[in-house]
């Protein structure tokens, strides 16, 4: 079975840092693990997310593989550097097992 995550990003309404609001949802994902864009439903919202693939842009599956930590980290930093602005919710999600539609 073939797993992906999608990631998409929220404001974070409690942030005063109002200056870094213009950037939630602005980001370039890392090559390695983009596999495209894509519209996701969320608490009837629409936003647009990407999907997160491991190398072979066929699935996440590697991401769970105990010998991969480079991609891991990819997506640990990639996220992690989102993280850094106090005005954006970072949201990974499996779509089949959230809420999220897409």
């Amino acid at each position: 079975m073939s797993l992906f995550f999608l990631y998409f990003e929220l404001k974070n309404t409690n942030s005063i840092n109002y200056q870094g609001f213009n950037e939630v949802g602005k980001f370039n994902t890392p090559e390695l693990i983009f596999a495209g864009r894509i519209t996701v439903l969320f608490e009837n919202k629409l936003y647009e997310a990407v999907i997160i693939s491991d190398e072979t842009k066929q699935c996440s599956n590697n991401f769970f593989q105990k010998n991969n930590d480079k991609i891991k980290n990819i997506l640990i930093d990639f996220i992690s550097l989102r993280l850094s602005n106090s005005c954006i919710k970072a949201y990974l999600v499996e779509p089949a097992k959230s809420k999220t539609r897409v």
